[in-house]
């Protein structure tokens, strides 16, 4: 066995000291999900769950049983599972490894050692080959493996891992690698991007790289086709394009301290990658939830998933710096043991295009204006799935003013097919955008397929942001101009087909945002956290109607929000203007 050496250990004492000292934060939540763990506890998606029942592949949450066949003969459909598969593939990653070990470091305490081994230990003595739901879903597979492979970095210097025992995860191993190499996805997507680079880290594993090269080859067909030129993804999901970034860091760290060079076409899918992050991120120092999001991460950590701080500090130890780095991100801290901080001058602009992606971004101060307007997403005509992450937000609208997000994008929520949330969270309806005689932008014929999909275009011009969408027989245009706290929304409504339509905008508020007031042309919102007023004002002859609704940024996680709906008869070409700006009082 070689380590993949993820992880730069030993960390010796003063190391431990100084990261309790200067991340108590983060200390307390790895050792609380590690002391969680000691007591037979798992959190899964804000679930307590049992690692008993769950070992025994129950259900978290309607406590039935997966049944054990071949996997082949799974089809996750509505009714054909005991629940959300989601939540069984969650905990199948094994992320309360890394707690462990992390713990491990910090503590020099051999019992979480202990108690992952027996874990592991537990895990194997009941695996049978390619029988059970453990065996489906490449990037779960993925994920596993490489949170094993991160463990024994991080416990490699207790005594307890024995020969005998890394004799038995190794042929574990190198059964998932076999079936991922058999079979890895068709479809150009994340799956395929993660399953490549898992296979060449397994090659590494096992001090094979000779072996590693012709997968290299493949992974960077794929890594061109996903990642655009402009540093964009191609399945218009932000959370999967994170994925695949970290994917690469990882696959481009084990080979440095290999030994290897970083072929160049990592470092530079990296480069445009996070130059595009660095691009869209949001004032609060965060990312947009654009498309289809399930928190997946390559190896488990406590912060938030959308800061994406590590990946820039990940990538300079590479040597891609694509911003200033002033102080250290935790995990990158244990990844790397060390965090070499520099300053970076970068171009000063406000203004963002990324035409081949669809996204358009300006900034001014702490006001941000994010709007799609592209290509709907990846179509994957010879699987189920056609264009299976992108949602209805074509001139959708992501709106920070003063810091404070306003318009925000609803997120997922869940996948299961059987959750009518599913499709209501990808709708138009839950973006800031519009629809006509509910002509949808995609017609759903599962959680992850659309039967049709229609393209918008875009463009900065003057410093505003302008999007194109043709439906229903009508043309829209959107210009988007921010101007010191303001932000002015002008749509062109141009009827094509001779025809009357109902034209229906939506607003989808921030959480925090409630309507306190509506008047003639005018909506009071008091912001809940700040206690501050914002004013809509617009130009329409009616009042909205209040719809209540819901946002997720996590998996599984919902908060109320209230959205906007303005209906407005279509019978001949129309304007409208909204102004959002905050006010002193709500009088």
């Amino acid at each position: 066995m070689i380590l993949l050496r993820v992880y730069k250990n030993p960390l010796g004492k003063t190391f431990r000291d100084d990261f309790c000292c200067n991340y108590n934060d983060y200390v307390w939540q790895v050792m609380r999900e590690a002391n969680l763990f000691l007591e037979g506890k798992v959190d899964i998606f804000g679930i307590e769950s049992s690692v008993a029942d769950l070992l025994d592949d129950i259900d978290p949450t309607t406590k039935e049983k997966w049944p054990r066949k071949h996997y082949k003969e799974y089809w996750f459909h509505a009714g054909s599972a005991p629940g959300d598969v989601k939540f069984t593939w969650e905990y199948m990653k094994h992320n309360f490894l890394i707690s462990l070990g992390k713990s491990y470091v910090l503590t020099k305490d051999e019992k979480y050692v202990k108690v992952g081994k027996e874990y592991i230990e537990k895990w194997l003595a009941k695996t049978d080959d390619w029988i059970g739901v453990s065996w489906v879903g490449h990037v779960h597979i993925c994920q596993r493996m490489i949170n094993w492979f991160a463990w024994l970095d991080l416990c490699k210097d207790s005594n307890l891992l024995d020969s005998d025992f890394y004799i038995k995860v190794d042929n574990y191993i190198s059964k998932q690698q076999a079936l991922l190499e058999e079979e890895y996805p068709n479809p150009r997507n994340n799956h395929k991007l993660v399953s490549l680079t898992t296979i060449v880290l397994c090659h590494l594993h096992f001090g094979k790289y000779d072996k590693a090269e012709p997968w290299l080859n493949k992974l960077q067909e794929v890594v061109d086709q996903l990642i655009f030129p402009d540093g964009g993804f191609i399945e218009q999901s932000v959370s999967y394009h994170r994925l695949c970034v970290e994917a690469l860091l990882i696959l481009g760290i084990s080979l440095k301290n290999h030994g290897y060079a970083i072929p160049e076409f990592i470092l530079k899918a990296v480069e445009r990658s996070l130059h595009y992050f660095n691009a869209i991120e949001t004032p609060d120092g965060k990312l947009p939830i654009i498309g289809d999001n399930s928190n997946e991460i390559m190896i488990a950590r406590p912060t938030d998933f959308w800061e994406t701080e590590y990946l820039y500090q990940l990538a300079a130890s590479i040597g891609v710096k694509v911003r200033s780095i002033t102080s250290p991100d935790p995990d990158a801290l244990f990844y790397l043991g060390e965090i070499q901080l520099f300053t970076q001058s970068s171009n000063i602009t406000n203004q963002f295009e990324f035409p081949r992606t669809g996204h358009y971004v300006i900034k001014e101060s702490k006001d941000y204006a994010f709007l799609r307007a592209g290509e709907f997403g990846m179509y994957m005509p010879n699987s189920r799935g056609g264009h299976p992450h992108s949602h209805c937000d074509q001139l959708g609208l992501v709106l920070y003013l003063g810091g404070i997000e306003v318009l925000t994008d609803p997120g997922t929520y869940r996948y299961n097919e059987s959750d009518f949330e599913r499709y209501i969270m990808k709708d138009e309806s839950s973006h800031s955008t519009f629809s006509v005689d509910d002509t949808h932008q995609g017609i759903y014929t599962s959680s992850f397929s659309y039967d049709m999909a229609i393209d918008g275009s875009g463009r900065i011009e003057d410093g505003q942001i302008i999007g194109e969408l043709a439906l229903g027989g009508v043309e829209a245009t959107r210009k988007v101009t921010l101007n010191q706290g303001n932000c002015v929304i002008e749509d062109k409504y141009t009827v094509v087909d001779a025809k009357e339509h109902d034209l229906k905008l939506y607003f989808c508020l921030n959480p925090r945002f409630t309507v306190v007031k509506k008047e003639p042309n005018r909506i009071i919102l008091q912001h809940i956290g700040s206690c501050r007023f914002l004013a809509l004002e617009h130009d329409l002859d009616s009042l909205p109607v209040i719809q209540p609704g819901y946002v997720s940024r996590e998996y599984n996680q919902a908060k109320p929000n209230q959205h906007l709906i303005f209906t407005v008869p279509l019978k001949e070409n129309k304007k409208a203007t909204f102004r959002f700006h905050y006010v002193p009082t709500k009088n």
